[in-house]
């Protein structure tokens, strides 16, 4: 199974923005404004690179903005965001899809879902590393 782009729109993945810099400033754009939880992706010229979750009172809007600061004291929001730039730099596309809470219930067609079991954020965010095994999600 090809995991990029085309899949992930058919499960319910909808492009949502993408990273660009300006004036050496890392940003979103079209600005993400929604703080609805579920899962996100980030992709490297439709390839799959990152996958993250939204956390429990954090939606999508405050976890992307983490990866735009980069606080030193949170190293996998400061590793992704220098990971982010440099792609940025050498001209490459990154895209962020995003799968919200709701539409996870619908992913009982995808082969590997077909367990009876109850899917969580955090249980779709670990098939999905484990199946697609993103770059920048090893350390």
């Amino acid at each position: 199974m090809d995991l990029n782009q085309n899949w992930l729109k058919q499960i319910g993945f909808e492009d949502v923005a993408k990273f660009i810099l300006r004036n050496d400033k890392l940003e979103v754009f079209p600005e993400i404004t929604s703080n609805e939880k579920g899962v996100y992706v980030f992709l490297l010229n439709n390839e799959i690179v990152y996958v993250g979750k939204t956390e429990d009172k954090k939606g999508l809007q405050n976890r992307i903005g983490l990866y735009l600061i980069g606080h030193k004291s949170q190293k996998t929001n400061k590793r992704v965001k220098e990971l982010i730039k440099k792609s940025l730099i050498k001209g490459k596309r990154i895209q962020i899809l995003f799968l919200k809470q709701n539409k996870i219930k619908n992913l009982k067609q995808i082969e590997f879902y077909n367990f009876g079991i109850h899917l969580t954020l955090k249980l779709l965010e670990r098939i999905l590393i484990e199946k697609i095994k993103p770059i920048w999600n090893r350390n």
